[in-house]
């Protein structure tokens, strides 16, 4: 009875929403089918301008989740879906899984349409480099909207879903950058972590062996390599194929786990998750103390750190604001404050000396060599 009410509440939703899957059918149309049948037939352009549909996909990946949790931020909506004859999970997995189901089907069909016109005005190009790059985008994509569906589900209004996703979109990237400054690392990697980093280096690796029909090669994270050979490095490899596959199980099962918590009470009230602001708020604004006095320690230009450090209290305050939706924070609020200036400070002084002890001993060492 259960798993029946359960596939009609996926063909009602799956139904509701094929009209999102049209609106992105047209935009799909207009800006890359459209932009595809104006390229010039000419080899020396060296694009494919599939660039164009990884990056709608991309994007859809980051709004249709909202989109898809819409019901939580309007308590009418909310008492609606939750007093539905369907568990939470049913509840969950079938919107999940009607945004996952609408996201692909966007991008299969203009993916493999854009292909065929390349192959017919471009024949030269190795249009056989498309089908890796559609998995490999493909895997991306399902891990990107998972960690995302997860993150928009903690919020309790679209405003909070937008900038908690906003958010982590960078966060995993200050908190590598932190963590490389404090173990010195002869390259830095943190920019791989930035949620839609891996869809553009695929994608112009990718277009490099379309266009010039050499084979993708994989190279270490040293920054000294040829930027015009199709080229990924090991970090991306990791980060695509071990990290964000983690990430998106684990954001799935903690969306499980607390599927059974959620009530139509929540909806339009504070975002007091630990998976939004509470935390957020004092990881952002540690890692920038941390950085910003890291970066600017060594050229002593103390008005730009102290702006910096100006604006991002603004900023978080503001974001303070947003959460509490008041002026007036609590006490607490301005000790947590205080403790992310502390902690970003002494942060920021182990940088600092791991890379003073670093540069003394190159200095040595080419002392010795000489």
């Amino acid at each position: 009875m259960n798993k029946s009410l359960s596939f009609k509440y996926f063909k009602y939703e799956y139904s509701k929403n094929l009209k999102m899957l049209l609106y992105m059918g047209v935009v799909g149309f207009v800006c890359y089918i459209i932009p595809l049948f104006s390229m010039e037939p000419n080899i020396h352009t060296k694009t494919t301008n599939v660039g164009l549909i990884i990056t709608l996909f991309a994007l859809a990946c980051y709004i249709i989740p909202i989109f898809m949790n819409a019901y939580r931020y309007n308590k009418k909506l909310a008492n609606r879906n939750y007093s539905c004859p369907i568990s939470r999970f049913a509840l969950f997995n079938v919107n999940y899984l009607v945004g996952l189901i609408n996201i692909i089907t966007f991008y299969t069909v203009f993916y493999f349409l854009g292909m065929l016109i390349v192959a017919i005005k471009l024949p030269a190009y190795a249009i056989v480099y498309y089908i890796p790059l559609y998995f490999v985008i493909l895997l991306i994509g399902i891990c990107v909207y998972t960690l995302n569906y997860f993150i928009a589900s903690r919020a309790n209004t679209v405003i909070d879903a937008v900038i908690f996703i906003i958010m982590y979109t960078f966060v995993f990237s200050m908190i590598v950058g932190v963590v490389q400054d404090l173990f010195p690392a002869s390259y830095k990697v943190n920019e791989k972590f930035i949620t839609f980093s891996e869809f553009a280096q695929w994608g112009n690796a990718y277009n490099k062996c379309i266009a010039t029909n050499k084979s993708l090669m994989i190279v270490d994270d040293s920054p000294v390599f040829i930027w015009s050979e199709p080229v990924i490095t090991v970090t991306d490899c990791i980060v695509t194929f071990v990290v964000l596959p983690i990430v998106a199980i684990t954001s799935y099962v903690l969306l499980m786990i607390m599927a059974k918590k959620e009530s139509a009470e929540n909806a339009s009230e504070i975002s007091n998750s630990y998976f939004g602001y509470r935390v957020l708020n004092p990881v952002y604004m540690t890692c920038a103390i941390a950085l910003c006095i890291y970066t600017y320690s060594f050229n002593e230009n103390i008005l730009t750190l102290l702006i910096l450090i100006g604006i991002f209290t603004v900023l978080y305050l503001a974001l303070n604001f947003i959460y509490y939706r008041k002026f007036k924070l609590p006490m607490k609020e301005w000790i947590i404050y205080g403790a992310t200036i502390v902690v970003g400070v002494i942060l920021a002084l182990i940088m600092v000396n791991n890379k003073s002890e670093g540069t003394v001993y190159v200095l040595q060492l080419l002392r010795h060599l000489r």
